[in-house]
């Protein structure tokens, strides 16, 4: 005789594994499965990949987690110190996953504001530039917190790493600067001459090591 339909009190605990759910996918630890039977990523296309934490370091670099799989990378800057006061910021791009980086072909405009709240004056203006450089900028005026400086939280966007083209990116960065001012600066750049896939960046201040502070890493998936 021939079963049409089994109850579900006819089916004993963990009866049934994971291998006969017939689901799209791979189950592993950062997947779960969602109503349309397809094991996803938690978090969407957004893929977290690894995080440097510095340390008195001359720099911070990611050398791996870079894959065709992700369209666009993520970096996540957050309370980055500087030794030295009053520095730059800057990324440094390669092709050969960081045993050299570009020594020209990046291109990159600032522009940033300025709020003064004990004057209640704005002010925006161009700011730093990269043209045919070896790196490109994050920030260029950021405190190492002595007096009333304020580290800066920022945010860069890599497009088209992974594909033999120019690479493109977009950064902000927001902070407190002495005398209380809220600065918000903003840079847009590309690689010219450069059409190779781009595997590893490194992050620098102008001068001096990076005394402490965070950089996560995160792929973005082309769905």
């Amino acid at each position: 005789m021939a079963l049409t339909k089994i109850e579900a009190s006819n089916v004993s605990d963990d009866a049934v594994n994971i291998a006969q759910l017939g689901a799209t996918g791979t189950p592993s630890a950062t997947t779960f499965l969602r109503g349309d039977n397809t094991w996803t990523e938690v978090g969407g296309n957004t893929v977290f990949i690894s995080k440097q934490t510095a340390s008195d370091d001359a720099s911070l670099a990611f050398t791996s987690g870079f894959s065709t799989i992700y369209h666009e990378y993520l970096f996540k800057i957050d309370n980055l110190k500087p030794a030295s006061d009053t520095v730059a910021l800057h990324f440094y791009l390669s092709n050969d996953a960081g045993s050299s980086y570009y020594t020209s072909e990046m291109y990159s405009i600032s522009w940033y504001a300025n709020r003064s709240p004990s004057a209640s004056t704005n002010s925006d203006a161009i700011g730093a530039t990269s043209w045919n450089s070896a790196y490109s900028f994050i920030n260029w005026d950021q405190g190492n917190d002595a007096g009333t400086d304020w580290r800066a939280i920022s945010e860069l966007r890599l497009y088209r790493a992974d594909v033999a083209e120019e690479t493109a990116w977009q950064s902000i960065s927001s902070q407190f600067e002495a005398t209380n001012i809220f600065s918000l600066q903003l840079t847009a750049g590309s690689t010219s001459g450069a059409a190779e896939v781009v595997n590893a960046i490194k992050f620098q201040f102008a001068s001096g090591n990076i005394t402490s502070g965070d950089i996560r890493m995160y792929g973005v998936k082309a769905e």
